[in-house]
Formats: C-alpha cells, structure tokens, sequence
C-alpha cells in the first residue's frame, strides 16, 4: 500500500465517521489523493479559511520553479547591500525607523506564529497512530502524499516566500547603523537559496518549516517587545540563541537521517533496493 492511500484509509480518534462515510479524498494537480487534515478531525474545519481548503500548489509551484532566477537575483542584490550599505551610512546620523520596526517584527511574528499552527499541527497529526506515516515517511516520502495542496501546501508556500520577505530585516540592521555580524546576513542569505530551490525540487521540508515557524514566532515577537522596552524580566534571551543553534542541529540531522534511508538502509540504492526517482529517500 502506497503512502498516500496508507494516510487516506485511516481515521482519527476525534471522528465519530467510519472509513466510508468519509469525504472523497482530494487530489493534488498530479492526481494524488490525500485527506487534509481538516476532513479527517471535521471539528477542526471551521478554523481554516475557504482559500486555504481550496488552495491549488501547482500555479504557485510553477511560478517558483520558472522564475529560479528571483532569490539569486535577490541574493546577490541583498549581498551587495550588506557590502556598500554600511559604508554608505558612515557619513550619515542613524535613522531611529521605531513605529516601522515594531510593525514589521510584529507582523513577522503573527505571521510565523500562524504557519506553525497550520505546520506542526499538520506533522504531529502525521507522526501519531492515527496520522499512520513513520518518520522515514515524513522526510523521504514526496511532499504530495505528506501535505500536498490545501492549508499546509499554502503555509509551505508562504514559508518560502516569507525568506524574501526577511531580507528587509537586514535593511533595518544597516539604517540604524547597528552591527551587521557575519552569521545574520550570511543566514538570510543561504535560508532563502535553500527554501526556494528546495521548494522548486519537491524537497520534504516539514520538519524544518515547523521547527523554523515555531522560533521565529518567538523571535520576532521578542523583537518587538525589545522595540517596544516590553522584554518580561523572566524572559532570558539565551534561550532564543539555544533555539536557533538546536534547530541546525536539528536540520543536519535529518538530511544525515534522509541521506541513510536512500543510500544505506533497506530499500536505498546501496541497500539492493529499487529506487524510485522522486524525493523519496
């Protein structure tokens, strides 16, 4: 049994339906069926918006992958900037930008936080009993028997074209005339290269769009209380710091555990099995 028609066959826990008196499946551009994850939990449908169920991935999808030539376009503007901007501020008075500040960081922040409802959400549901994939499923499997259209297709969507939008962050840095360290512009840089071609390849990319939705959802919000000189005393910013170096290690983890699937284990080209030339590992 497929991945797909393995998700599409099971129930969960908070539906009173049998398999039959659920919904036909959906189906993705390529013809894949697939249960959104508000058909299977119905009490969860009123929460998501009617753009979001009927979202279609392949537009948005094709609009990616024929204009590959935008994020380098973009990095390679953004790079010159992090190079000139600071010496072009040298002979100029900071701007102080504190009311378009706060309402960046806390449109970023609302933004982030609501991708990590519609991701992590969608990913626990996939990883319990009842969602029924493993975490081999998750990461190797394509993204179209894992999230495919719909309200997750969409928040993965945003989550890459959010990485274009970060780039302002940098903008801020350099107008007020505040340090622009290496590790900031040198992330910015490879996070939307990585999105983007990463988005365009059909690369499983759930675990590091709902680890990253989820910190900058507190990061962001924490730079706009920092704006505002609205910190709590209790909050350490250490812990944004831990966050930030876990999910790398997070990241490597699972390309090394990717990696291993379809080279070494099982069913991998090293391992004797047949391959199949998706993104299936």
């Amino acid at each position: 049994m497929s991945i797909a028609s393995k998700h599409k066959l099971l129930l969960s826990p908070f539906s009173s339906a049998d398999p039959g008196a659920l919904p036909p499946p959906l189906t993705t551009a390529r013809g894949v069926p697939f249960h959104p994850i508000w058909q299977l939990i119905p009490w969860l449908a009123p929460f998501y918006t009617p753009y979001e169920k009927n979202f279609d991935a392949a537009p948005s999808f094709l609009f990616l992958y024929n204009h590959m030539w935008i994020p380098l376009v973009a990095t390679g503007a953004y790079l010159a900037f992090c190079h000139y901007g600071p010496r072009m501020m040298r002979p100029r008075k900071a701007f102080h930008l504190q009311t378009g500040l706060c309402i960046w960081n806390l449109f970023l922040s609302l933004a982030s936080m609501a991708g990590a409802i519609r991701v992590v959400t969608h990913l626990l549901y996939l990883l319990s009993p009842w969602g029924g994939f493993s975490f081999r499923d998750t990461i190797c499997a394509p993204p179209e028997a894992t999230y495919a259209d719909n309200a997750t297709g969409l928040w993965c969507l945003v989550f890459t074209l959010s990485k274009l939008l970060e780039l302002v962050d940098t903008v801020f840095v350099v107008l007020r005339k505040k340090k622009l360290i290496f590790l900031h512009w040198y992330h910015h840089a490879t996070v939307l290269l990585c999105s983007w071609f990463g988005h365009v390849t059909f690369t499983p990319a759930l675990y590091f769009m709902a680890i990253n939705y989820s910190i900058h959802g507190v990061m962001y919000m924490y730079f706009f209380l920092m704006a505002l000189h609205r910190v709590p005393r209790w909050f350490n910013p250490m812990w944004l710091t831990v966050a930030q170096i876990s999910q790398m290690f997070v990241g490597i983890f699972v390309v090394a555990a990717s990696s291993y699937y379809k080279y070494w284990a099982q069913g991998g080209e090293r391992g004797g099995g047949k391959v199949v030339r998706s993104t299936d590992a």
